[in-house]
């Protein structure tokens, strides 16, 4: 099964173009069916535009574009029946099976034995191991979704792995892959995985939403810290406080302006002088080297805060970052667990369809017993109402056919002593009585004959007792009551 191997539509409507009745006017409403033919047709066009919108989209691998192109033309014209195909065919391209099942048994309904769909849902009739195969891939991812809500990342990596062995073009399942390798920061693998996604269908949002993720560009660490170093040495350059070449350090003055070296001085003077020298010093640093000590740790202490605050700020902006992405991803999780099993629902209610279908084949060859065979299997709540239609007809015209065939049966093997083979088939021609049975009764009475002749006396009551009581008119009453008398004595 391929893309886009269903040709546009081409509408040949010679009456009326719904039911097909012929009308003298072909403009205006059916008279069999009421139809604006006018109408009707404007309708099947559009509904042929987003067909062919979506057939181009298909044709491209952009899948998810491409089924809401299909949407938009089922819901103009259900009964589109190449948009349906086409629409199955794109949900088999992404691995969602249960969907394809589904829009093709619907496709099957609508048209005749022309219809490629048949063709489609014979493959998994008859290949039922081809069935059996998606349906343990999405068993495997079902499992992974529960690690994955457990935290267990490995045994969700291991059943995910295997359910894309299983469907290679399940994309559900290879998103879901590439989420646990993005939450590991695996970004390699998850790029590999995404891009395998992007090949299956080109328009996958979600595989979109992770490619972004996995390949967004930042401005490297190692860049930003240099910008700050320069900034930093450019708002406090670095004082060069030594002597320029070529000068030389002249001899410095007396304080009293004295130039007599042969001068001589006290011992007062010169511990004046030690003391003036001292308090300069002191008054120097006070109002000079203090002052500027302490602008320079003002202007340290408020550089450090700023990068403290920046640092704050881009700590604050990353948390809220990986916040939205984890609430994002646990958002995808719960999403595909919710699709994960819708599909695995879908799969069982259209095996028990399929069922259906079978059965009503067999109804067709007058295969009643085989018929009935097959819908033992069928749960009727599991049915749509168009199939479960199908099943109480069946039923309704094969159990009392084998009703009558197993009493004939039963009856000849009474009348000729043979009790076991006699008890076998009117105890199946039990099992089949429907409303308005005509032997019914008398399947009864026979059964009650055989348990008596075998001493199962108790049982024998059972059988003339509900003769009785739900067969009141029968003229099988009477002889029950004479046995249930004879039991008695």
């Amino acid at each position: 099964m391929a893309l886009g191997s269903d040709k546009s539509p081409i509408h040949t409507t010679p009456a009326c173009p719904r039911c097909g009745h012929s009308n003298e006017d072909a403009t205006a409403n059916c008279h069999q069916c009421g139809t604006d033919a006018v109408v009707y047709k404007k309708a099947v066009a559009m509904s042929n535009v987003y067909y062919n919108k979506g057939l181009a989209a298909a044709n491209a691998r952009a899948i998810t574009d491409a089924i809401a192109a299909l949407d938009t033309s089922l819901a103009i014209n259900k009964r589109n029946i190449q948009a349906r195909n086409l629409l199955g065919l794109c949900y088999y391209a992404v691995g969602r099976l249960g969907e394809a099942l589904r829009e093709w048994v619907v496709s099957s309904n609508y048209s005749g034995e022309d219809n490629p769909a048949k063709e489609y849902l014979e493959v998994f009739n008859v290949e039922s191991a081809h069935l059996d195969k998606y349906s343990e891939g999405l068993r495997n991812y079902n499992e992974a979704l529960r690690y994955l809500t457990q935290r267990n990342d490995d045994m969700a990596l291991i059943r995910l792995k295997r359910a894309v062995e299983l469907i290679p073009n399940f994309v559900d399942a290879i998103n879901l892959q590439t989420l646990v390798h993005i939450r590991d920061s695996d970004k390699m693998k998850a790029g590999g995985l995404v891009e395998r996604a992007l090949k299956i269908d080109t328009t996958n949002p979600t595989a979109h939403r992770y490619y972004s993720e996995i390949f967004r560009k930042k401005a490297p660490a190692a860049k930003r810290a240099d910008d700050g170093a320069a900034a930093r040495a450019g708002a406090n350059p670095p004082r060069n406080n030594a002597p320029k070449p070529g000068t030389e350090r002249t001899a410095q003055h007396s304080p009293f302006g004295i130039h007599n070296q042969k001068a001589r001085r006290s011992p007062l003077a010169g511990f004046l002088l030690f003391l003036l020298g001292l308090g300069a010093m002191f008054a120097a640093m006070y109002f000079v080297v203090l002052p500027m000590q302490t602008e320079n740790l003002q202007d340290e202490n408020t550089e450090l805060t700023r990068q403290i605050e920046a640092n704050a700020q881009a700590h604050d902006a990353a948390v809220a970052e990986l916040d939205a992405l984890i609430a994002e991803h646990e958002a995808s999780l719960a999403d595909a667990a919710n699709l994960a099993a819708a599909q695995a629902s879908r799969i069982t209610d259209l095996q028990h369809e399929s069922w259906v279908s079978i059965a009503h084949g067999h109804l067709l060859e007058e295969l009643f017993a085989q018929a009935l065979t097959v819908l033992e299997n069928v749960d009727p709540a599991r049915l749509s109402p168009e199939s479960f239609v199908i099943f109480t007809t069946i039923r309704n015209v094969a159990m009392p056919v084998m009703e009558q065939h197993y009493f004939n049966a039963g009856q000849g093997f009474f009348n000729g002593g043979n009790y076991e083979l006699a008890r076998e088939n009117l105890e199946r021609a039990v099992l089949h009585i429907t409303e308005g049975s005509t032997v019914a009764d008398w399947s009864f009475y026979l059964l009650g004959r055989i348990a008596e002749a075998e001493g199962e006396f108790e049982l024998a009551r059972q059988f003339y007792e509900t003769i009785i009581e739900q067969f009141p008119d029968s003229n099988r009453v009477n002889a029950a009551n004479l046995r249930l008398n004879a039991i008695s004595q």
